[in-house]
């Protein structure tokens, strides 16, 4: 396809498709991704498309320096980064990767590997952009957060026996700036269980030991943001066991976490206390307690 006007349709579209109102270095890479689609389907020289790129749309002009930057990093070295992303796919071939997503691979190899300036946390974070096609086959972006690793998490819903008393920590959350009132939770070790998380955080995080009585299947907290999953366990606390009656967390270092031990009927109120005082609350709290109908 090397006539420019055929091109210059299919950049106007994928323009369309990624247009933002982010920082102008999320514009030109953005810039450069089309520019860099539209080299796939042109068989004018590679400097002459990033022209006729430049020319078409001049609202890129302001990027123009890391826009052409870019670009020629990814032209000088895409076989190799080529042979990179293909040494590490796994149960897929390089050809059946969708085009748009072969260019946003290309550009962060040759970001983190070639362009010693822009710190690789910076290019992962521009990068990691879930491209996606909807209902009607159009090319849609997402921004999503992947875990690296461990991706399950066990929410664990603690309660005191016989007091009924509910098992709540208050700790500094960094992603949202501010203390958060949350149950008791964790990331699932390797060879961990549900069952074994729940018990294991609880322990850790406030020093209780209790019994799971149940588990939930795995849960989304926040699909449209976060691929992890949840489950919820609730256990139950013999708060006149010998070693609950002087619990002893075991934090992390650097990690300080309160427990706090609520009746039923007071925990509404108390959590909208708490949000008055500008303290965060998870929705989780809010969601289960008003769904067990605890009033004030």
């Amino acid at each position: 396809m090397g006539h420019s006007s055929e091109w210059i349709s299919r950049i106007n579209w994928l323009d369309r498709m990624t247009r933002s109102k982010h920082h102008p270095r999320r514009d030109a890479r953005e810039g450069a991704m089309q520019a860099l689609f539209a080299s796939q389907f042109s068989d004018e020289p590679s400097p002459d498309v990033l022209a006729r790129f430049l020319d078409s749309f001049p609202n890129r002009r302001k990027s123009r320096s890391f826009i052409e930057e870019l670009y020629q990093c990814v032209i000088e070295h895409s076989d190799w980064a080529d042979g990179l992303i293909k040494s590490h796919l796994q149960n897929w071939e390089f050809d059946r990767v969708a085009q748009v997503d072969q260019v946003l691979l290309r550009m962060g190899v040759c970001e983190i590997f070639f362009m010693d300036d822009i710190p690789p946390k910076v290019t992962i974070s521009e990068m990691v952009e879930i491209v996606f096609r909807d209902e009607k086959g159009q090319l849609r972006t997402w921004e999503g957060v992947h875990r690296k690793h461990r991706a399950e998490a066990v929410v664990v819903v603690a309660q005191m026996k016989p007091s009924g008393k509910y098992v709540l920590i208050r700790q500094f959350r960094p992603p949202a700036g501010k203390y958060m009132l949350e149950f008791p939770a964790g990331l699932i070790d390797g060879g961990e269980s549900p069952e074994q998380t729940a018990r294991r955080e609880l322990k850790e995080e406030t020093g209780y030991h209790g019994l799971v009585e149940n588990v939930t299947p795995p849960l989304y907290s926040s699909p449209g943001l976060l691929s992890e999953t949840c489950y919820l366990a609730h256990v139950s606390i013999n708060e006149n066991q010998e070693e609950n009656l002087s619990p002893l967390p075991e934090n992390e270092s650097g990690e300080y976490i309160e427990v706090i031990l609520k009746k039923p009927g007071m925990i509404i109120e108390y959590l909208n206390s708490e949000e008055a005082s500008g303290i965060g609350i998870d929705i989780k709290l809010y969601s289960y307690f008003i769904r067990e109908g605890f009033k004030n």
